[in-house]
This record gives C-alpha cells, structure tokens and sequence, in this order.
C-alpha cells in the first residue's frame, strides 16, 4: 500500500483525514463505527493526494500540493449531517480560489 497521510483535523465533533486521494473520518461519540470512508458529493471539486489539512468553521481545509492537476487547487469538506446521526461521515466537498492567483 502506498498511502501516505498527509493531513488531519477535527470537523464538527469528528477527526478527518486526507490519506492519499481518501478522506477518512472517526466520529468519537460513536467509536464503534470505527473509521469510515467518507461518502462525499464532489462533481468537480479538484483536491489533491498530497495536501496539507486544517479546520475552519465547520469544515475541513485541503490545500493540495501534487499530483500536477491539483497542484495549488484548495478545496473545503462539510459533513452533512451531526455526529449523532447514523450517516455521520456523509458531506460535500466545495471548491475555493486556487492558490495561484494570490
């Protein structure tokens, strides 16, 4: 396996983490579920592999550094739904300003 983690960061009561071109979420108040794939509306969102994470507000930041396609593409993450509902790790990806015209 070649996943590399490249960035975690806690959204609305769950840990997320970018983990190659996957994003993966824990909910503590439920560790039963253990860590899930999130299940993510992205049509057209461009969020790269290898990236740095952060949080802000309610959503998790991703600003990606390879590969080329994505290279300087931001990108932010918000869940759907609480941390108490049983489709917890469902979301949507939005895309923000490329890094470029800074």
């Amino acid at each position: 396996d070649n996943s590399a983690f490249f960035g975690a960061a806690a959204v609305s009561g769950r840990i997320v983490a970018r983990m190659g071109d996957v994003t993966l979420a824990y909910n503590p108040s439920m560790p039963e579920d253990g860590w899930r794939a999130v299940v993510a509306d992205s049509a057209d969102v461009k969020v790269g592999g290898s990236s740095c994470c952060t949080s802000w507000g309610c959503e998790l930041i991703v600003a990606s550094g390879r590969p080329t396609p994505f290279a300087r593409q931001v990108a932010a993450f918000r869940f759907h739904k609480s941390a108490s509902d049983p489709l917890w790790y469902h979301g949507a990806w939005r895309q923000l300003p490329e890094l470029q015209y800074a």
